[in-house]
Formats: structure tokens, C-alpha cells, sequence
């Protein structure tokens, strides 16, 4: 990049347009433009190939003959795109995304081009003190920490054949065929399927007719499909299924002893230890959710009552990074396109607004992100792990994790700060519900 104090700029002419939208015009010499013809001229004719020349020996009548407009369309481009930032930096301005040529013109021996580009909007952060907050909170009980020791249990269970009829929580092994108007469906066909009872996995009047079946019973049982129902051709569809069961299972719990411990990796220590080891646990899965609801509630509340123009260059920016998101989370390749009814313009317009409200609440409050924080986040990362050294000295020496890290460090102390200013009141929610939120 060619400094700035090489170039000398004769005029520069800023006007507003609507909202945002303004228009930068500079003047300058042409003498720089031909500078920078001359040096691809020179270069080009090291370089191409022309039919009944060699190489290097090309005439520059030649040259101008094939190459003078494209040289000199790129050489006004380079030199635009050379004296744009200082043409910027002479009026003070920070341009929200990338600006657009609108045109480039000799005039005599002057070089003028106009550019189009958005001005960030001026944010006024007023009334935070006039915000109702409700700040979520909850905590991790004993029958939570039950919950999970009876699923771990449930993980370990084995499974014995019983000559009973099943019940909720049996497991059964069956072959079934389904018919719609007296015609097999697809997928509606199987073969000594094990499924399991009580667990609402199936269809509810599917379940209701297996329950009390025996090894080697059949029976035909009658469904609805829910209007809800993931297949579309079987949404709301009355279907008949013919069931052979091959066998009953019920389930055994493992007891709560040693061997159970060694199982799970706890050998050596007590219930009592692995009761502590799951309430940490809990708990720090609870403060996860819990910050990600009250952070929800602030960015919506700063949504709702912060209204300003946004700049669109950076909406569709950040449509096209949603774009590029959407198609390698759904395998697509580059060219392939998107559904018509996939629209991320409202997401896209919502992300930018935030991300604008968020930097300037940081700039306004002077907010920084202090050593002593990123080593007490860094601690709280790395300490479920047992190599919490090496977890730490990666994330130190990785960037990218970094920079995550501290702009995670950042959005807490936005929340802290707006709490801090609204009017602010407690909510206790249940722990299934904060571990339940989406």
C-alpha cells in the first residue's frame, strides 16, 4: 500500500443523502493515474503474449492498442482505492462497511471520483433507568441431583426376558406392518424392532395398544397419526398395524455400591462423592443457562427501545454470512441455492442493530476486559478437565479463542451494566425450566 503522504488531494466534497446513505467526492492529480498506467504498461509488456512478438519485445503502440483502457480503468481503481482512506481520514469519517465507486472521470489534467457509503447512526443510550428487568435466577436441588443419579442407573441397566404382559418401562421386540386404505405405507414395515415403553417415543395410540401384549401375541391395533407428525404423508392419516411380539424385557437397576461407582469411573470414592460431583456439575450448567436467559431479556429490552437507522451495507453483509453459514450447516455447496422460504433479512437487520448497540455501549462506558477476568473465565473453562493446564496454555496461545473469549468476558459485563441501571426485580424459575430454555 502506497503511503498516504504521497498523495496530495485537491478537493474533497462530502453530501448527504437519506438516512445514512452519503456520497465522498475527492479531486486529484492525473499525474497519478499516469504514474500508475506507466508502471502496469511496463510490467504488462515484461509479460504477455502476443502472436508474432516475443515475450518482452512487444511494441507499446502495441501494448496501447489491446491494453490502454483496461489499464487505465485499473489504474483509476487502484488509485481510488489508494487515496480512499485518506480522503476519510480528512473528513473525519468512519464508514459502517465497504464503499462503492460510483464513477471515475478525467478532467483535463484532474482525476474525480465519487464513492457511495453509510454513515454509522448516532446511538443515544438514554432511559436504561426507566427499564423493567427481571433478573432469572434458581438453583440446583436434591431431587435434581436424584434425577441424574437414576439416569445414570437407567444408563447401566440390564435387561431380563419375563413370560408377562408388558407394561410401561418394559422393553418389547416386535415385527409390525402398517397400512393406510388397506396399503403398506413406506416405513411403515419392520422387523424384531425393540422399542421401548413409557419412554414417548411412540405414537401414543401405537403405545396404548402395546401395553399388556405377550410373547408371541399378535394383535392389530389402530392408529392416528398426529396432525403434527414429522412425515407429511401421514399427518392426520388413520392407519391400522398388524404386531407380532417375539418377547418381553424388563429393566434391572444396577444397586447404588461400589461396582456401580467403578462402572462410571468412580472407584474409590462414595455415593456421597458422586452426589457432590453431580451438584457441581448441575451447577455449572444452571449458571450457563441462566446467563444465556438474562442475557436474552437484555438484548431484547435494548432492541425494543433503541430505534436508529440501520446501515444496509452491513445488513447485507451479514446476510451473506448467514448464507454461507446456512449452506455448510445443510451440506450445500457454494452455487447451490437457498429456499425460497429461507429469509435472513429480518435476522440479519437484528444482528447488526445489536452488534451497534453493543460497541457503543462498550465505548460510551469505556469498558475493558481486565487480565484478572480473563484468567478467572479461562479458570472456570478449563476446570472440568484434568489437563486444565494445557486447555489453558491453548487457549493463550490460540487467538481466535481469545478474542471469543474476551468478547464472551465483554457481553457479561454489558448485562451486569444494564441490570445494574434498570429497575430491576427477581425471578425464580424452576431448574427444569432454566435447563429446559431455548
Amino acid at each position: 500500500m502506497t503511503k498516504d503522504r504521497k498523495f496530495e488531494l485537491k478537493k474533497v466534497n462530502v453530501k448527504k443523502g437519506k438516512a445514512l446513505e452519503r456520497t465522498l467526492s475527492v479531486s486529484l492529480g492525473y499525474d497519478l493515474v499516469s504514474q500508475i498506467i506507466e508502471r502496469r504498461m511496463a510490467k504488462l509488456g515484461k509479460t504477455v503474449k502476443l502472436k508474432g512478438f516475443r515475450p518482452g519485445k512487444v511494441p507499446r503502440r502495441v501494448l496501447d492498442q489491446y491494453y490502454s483502457d483496461q489499464v487505465k480503468f485499473e489504474s483509476e481503481e487502484e488509485l481510488v482505492r489508494e487515496t480512499i482512506g485518506l480522503a476519510f481520514k480528512d473528513q473525519g469519517i468512519n464508514p459502517a462497511g465497504m464503499p462503492t465507486i460510483v464513477s471515475m472521470n478525467k478532467n483535463n489534467d484532474t482525476f474525480e471520483y465519487t464513492i457511495s457509503y453509510e454513515d454509522y447512526p448516532i446511538i443515544k443510550l438514554k432511559g436504561m433507568s426507566r427499564f423493567k428487568l427481571a433478573r432469572a435466577t434458581s438453583k440446583v436441588e436434591d431431587e435434581n441431583i436424584q434425577e441424574m443419579l437414576n439416569r445414570l442407573q437407567d444408563q447401566k441397566a440390564t435387561w431380563t426376558k419375563v413370560d408377562r404382559e408388558a407394561h410401561l418401562e418394559d422393553k418389547i421386540n416386535v415385527n409390525f406392518e402398517g397400512r393406510i386404505d388397506n396399503e403398506v405405507f413406506e416405513g411403515g414395515k419392520a422387523e424384531k424392532v425393540d422399542m421401548l415403553l413409557g419412554k414417548n417415543q411412540l405414537i401414543e395410540d401405537f403405545e396404548k395398544g402395546l401395553i399388556g401384549i405377550r410373547a408371541g401375541e399378535s394383535k392389530k391395533i389402530v392408529v392416528k397419526f398426529p396432525d403434527d407428525y414429522p412425515a407429511d404423508q401421514l399427518k392426520g392419516k388413520n392407519a391400522e398395524f398388524s404386531v407380532t411380539c417375539h418377547y418381553v424385557e424388563e429393566k434391572n437397576l444396577p444397586d447404588l455400591d461400589a461396582g456401580f461407582l467403578e462402572s462410571i469411573g468412580f472407584k474409590d470414592k462414595t455415593i456421597d462423592d458422586l452426589r457432590n460431583e453431580i451438584r457441581i456439575n448441575l451447577e455449572k450448567e444452571l449458571k450457563v443457562n441462566l446467563l444465556q436467559i438474562n442475557k436474552k431479556r437484555v438484548f431484547d429490552i435494548l432492541l425494543e427501545k433503541y430505534k436508529f437507522d440501520t446501515p444496509q451495507t452491513l445488513v447485507k453483509e451479514e446476510i451473506e454470512s448467514l448464507k454461507k453459514d446456512f449452506k455448510s450447516r445443510q451440506g450445500l455447496k457454494d452455487d447451490d441455492s437457498i429456499p425460497e422460504d429461507v429469509k435472513f433479512d429480518e435476522i440479519a437487520k437484528e444482528r447488526v442493530d445489536l452488534s451497534l448497540l453493543l460497541q457503543h455501549i462498550v465505548k460510551d462506558k469505556d469498558m475493558k476486559v481486565k487480565e484478572a477476568d480473563i484468567e478467572a473465565k479461562l479458570e472456570e473453562i478449563v476446570s472440568v478437565y484434568p489437563n486444565s493446564d494445557d486447555i489453558k496454555r491453548n487457549y493463550r496461545n490460540n487467538h481466535q479463542l481469545m478474542g471469543q473469549l474476551e468478547s464472551q468476558i465483554l457481553e457479561e459485563n454489558i448485562i451486569d451494566y444494564v441490570f445494574s441501571e434498570a429497575r430491576t426485580s427477581e425471578e425464580k424459575l424452576s431448574f427444569d425450566k432454566v435447563m429446559n430454555y431455548k
